[in-house]
């Protein structure tokens, strides 16, 4: 059983998670499953940045899907590594035949490879625990197995190797680029075919010794040995033994069953009457015979050939001297730490004492045999937070994690967008997976990715992340998103994603609005009260998206109103009014039916329907008196000039009909202009008599002052002034028009006992209206 199970094939199958067809996957062409190509030359018309947008939003929307799925912890993983193997396909397509690559798209492949390495590394670390449960209630039987299951250390070392192995197989740079050459080599039956030309024989090993290689031959060699280290790299051993075969180089194919020590349970019985027990010695012999090799003089030995006994022999320095980048690093220290501690556990339980074997392990002592001590090393050579990962992921040391993918997101000085989403899903996994952690250093996390969504104005995903954080300061960032919405259709969209998180959509619209008024204020300040009178205008509109919040909205409006008129802003509470809804005051009714029916309205409601319908009244009657004032001041129909008698004498009969109809049409028009005048002011009058004769109920708080002061003191101010300017406004619109007798009859009305109306106005005002009355007074004394 080989306790690293092979994934190399794997496919974590997503069409078993069935959410429909996703932005990203419009990126891919329909054959993408079967043979990985990605149409990517949509874009290319685009710009640089348009299609680093264009990619980066549909990452960003997949990875929300499969998170809010309501998947476990494995498959949940499975899903994000695929969504971010498809992103690197993307990326590396759109590159394909780019004369000039945006450095910014080169980094974001880079941070999703990784990122990608990373999942799968989590999938990794899984399949070797579920490897430990089945094998915890069975007797090991080899020293390999004993090792992998009871020393985690160990455990988790193999499965970073083999996991660095897998990496290096799908993108194979550096030590594994050559990987891919291994079926180029089938006609290989004369590897030194230049050199016995020249009449020499030769065999494999003769560039060992004085011969001197022809350069055809010697560079072929040099190839054939990379590509057998390339395999090793990926952990191809079947195929680097098969190539072997194939070139029949029987001294490389015996060394590389050192290898196979790492991965085949079998080669290390733990029952000294098995076959293979003996073998355990046997390596070490080997090992030191490979080691002696790689020490050979630079003119004896190829870089290729001292490349490959290195790693067969876990010789830490010179592999570490040929790596050109972090993951061959990281390779180098891995396969040097698994194959040291094996040896170490074959010498102890074989008891081996031969002092060459020994006094050549004593040199693996400065090789680092731990997780934490091999990081610290990669980090002298790659500071990237993505390592930093890896090692907190692979010691399983998940809380700290948290901590330092805050500390290195508050580090960057600009932020990064991908890399903070990767770190945000690493928190949806945790809290997925149930791992304690850091609840307020994960909400951080969480809140950068929102300010990343933001910025790209992906508003429809905040709510679902938001949804991870607490309730109470979850809805407190939600309310500040909400704020910032200006469009209506984005605030719809939006509400309807939170209500599907489960968000309490009432209580946040009500929130937003709150929020508005305390950062908004209404005062005498023309210049502060218009910036506030806009937000507030703008924020009223979220109570008005949920029905339960019709009666706040109502309330919320009058003091919007009440505010505007107490200041003087008329202009404003004018503006307000025209963009509330038409049918508020039946819309109140109506859902006061619905939920109590017949009962009695409370008095808050009630007062604050006719407090409402109180400011509709007063702006209902200003517009009427301001359309007839507009059409009374308009230049009114004339006649035609009149013709003299001895033109009209002169004109024949058909210039006189002309004549005729022009006078017939002025005295049409110059009646209707009449009529219209006359019409409008009649409704003009009645919509102030309307109020005058109702002017106890109209802008009086029914709500005991004791209840709500500051709106009963705001009421009784502004119904005395506005009262007044409708007073004052009748009495013009009646003198305007020469109605004098009216103007006096308005003057009845004030004094009439009946109606109380002198009550409503203070002495100085009654002043002003008299004096307003006394010149129609003036004028009927004047006609006479």
């Amino acid at each position: 059983m080989d306790l690293t199970p092979d994934v190399r094939n794997r496919s974590y199958d997503r069409s078993r998670f069935s959410l429909g067809r996703t932005q990203l996957d419009s990126f891919l062409s329909p054959e993408t499953t079967q043979n990985q190509s990605i149409q990517g030359s949509q874009f290319h018309f685009l710009e640089e940045n348009d299609v680093l947008i264009s990619v980066s939003r549909a990452i960003f929307e997949e990875f929300k899907s499969w998170s809010a799925e309501k998947q476990d912890y494995r498959a949940t993983t499975e899903l994000y590594h695929q969504t971010a193997e498809n992103s690197v396909r993307i990326i590396r397509r759109l590159l394909q035949g780019q004369r000039k690559i945006d450095p910014r798209l080169r980094n974001v492949l880079d941070q999703l490879t990784r990122e990608k390495n990373a999942f799968f590394l989590i999938l990794k670390l899984l399949d070797s625990e579920c490897l430990v449960e089945m094998q915890k209630d069975v007797e090991p039987v080899s020293y390999l197995t004993k090792l992998f299951v009871e020393n985690e250390q160990f455990r988790r070392l193999a499965t970073l190797l083999h996991w660095s192995e897998e990496i290096a197989f799908e993108n194979p740079i550096g030590f594994s680029q050559l990987s891919g050459e291994y079926n180029e080599f089938d006609n290989v039956d004369n590897i030194y075919s230049q050199t016995k030309l020249h009449g020499d024989f030769v065999h494999f090993d003769s560039r060992f010794g004085e011969q001197k290689l022809a350069e055809e031959d010697e560079k072929f060699v040099k190839r054939l040995n990379s590509v057998i280290f390339s395999l090793l790299r990926c952990g191809r051993l079947k195929e680097a033994k098969s190539l072997v075969d194939r070139v029949g180089l029987p001294a490389i194919g015996t060394l590389l069953i050192l290898r196979e020590f790492l991965s085949k349970p079998e080669l290390t019985p733990i029952d000294p009457m098995d076959d293979e027990y003996g073998l355990a010695e046997s390596r070490m012999f080997f090992k030191k015979t490979a080691r002696d090799l790689v020490q050979m003089p630079d003119d004896k030995i190829l870089s290729t050939d001292q490349c490959l006994w290195s790693a067969l022999s876990g010789y830490l320095e010179p592999l570490i001297s040929f790596s050109s980048n972090t993951s061959d690093r990281l390779w180098s220290y891995l396969t040097c730490a698994v194959d040291s501690i094996l040896d170490e556990t074959l010498i102890k339980s074989h008891d081996i004492k031969n002092s060459e074997i020994l006094d050549f392990k004593k040199d693996d002592d400065e090789i680092p045999k731990d997780i934490e001590s091999i990081f610290s090393e990669i980090k002298n050579y790659d500071p990237s937070p993505y390592f930093g990962v890896y090692l907190y992921l692979s010691t399983n040391r998940l809380s700290e994690a948290i901590e330092f993918m805050r500390d290195s997101i508050r580090s960057d000085e600009e932020p990064q967008p991908h890399k903070i989403r990767f770190f945000a899903h690493l928190v949806v996994l945790l809290k997925r997976g149930s791992y304690e952690h850091d609840v307020e250093i994960a909400n951080e996390i969480i809140l950068h990715y929102v300010n990343v969504l933001i910025d790209l104005k992906l508003y429809s995903l905040v709510p679902f992340y938001l949804s991870l954080i607490p309730s109470e300061l979850g809805e407190q960032k939600m309310i500040d998103f909400f704020y910032e919405i200006r469009n209506e259709e984005q605030r719809q969209e939006i509400l309807q994603q939170a209500s599907e998180v489960e968000f309490d959509t009432r209580d946040l619209c009500i929130g937003v609005y709150e929020k508005a008024k305390k950062l908004n204020t209404i005062s005498s300040d023309q210049t502060e009260t218009r910036q506030s009178f806009h937000n507030l205008l703008s924020c009223w509109k979220w109570l008005s998206f949920e029905e339960e919040n019709i009666f706040r909205a109502l309330i919320e409006a009058n003091t919007f109103l009440r505010k505007l008129m107490y200041y003087d802003h008329v202009a404003e509470a004018f503006e307000f009014l025209g963009i509330l809804p038409e049918d508020l005051v039946p819309q109140v009714e109506a859902t006061y039916q619905r939920e109590f029916g017949d009962a009695e309205k409370p008095t808050v409601i009630a007062d604050s329907l006719k407090e409402y319908t109180s400011y509709v009244m007063y702006f209902e009657a200003i517009e009427n008196y301001n359309e007839w004032l507009r059409h009374a001041r308009s230049p009114a129909p004339e006649f035609p000039a009149k013709i003299p008698d001895d033109t009209w004498a002169r004109m024949d009969i058909r210039r006189r009909a002309e004549y005729d109809l022009l006078v017939q049409q002025a005295r049409d028009a110059i009646q209707k202009h009449l009529f219209l005048k006359d019409s409008l002011k009649n409704s003009a009058v009645e919509s102030f008599e309307n109020i005058l004769l109702n002017s106890n109920d109209w802008l009086i708080s029914r709500v005991p002052q004791e209840q709500d002061s500051e709106r009963y003191s705001e009421l009784d101010e502004i119904h005395e002034r506005y009262l007044f300017i409708l007073m004052k406004t009748l009495i013009s619109l009646h003198y305007e028009s020469e109605d004098h007798e009216k103007v006096l009859e308005v003057a009845q009305r004030l004094a009439d006992p009946q109606h109380d109306l002198y009550n409503h106005f203070s002495l100085l005002n009654l002043k002003k209206l008299l004096e307003l009355i006394s010149k129609s007074g003036a004028a009927l004394i004047e006609a006479r």
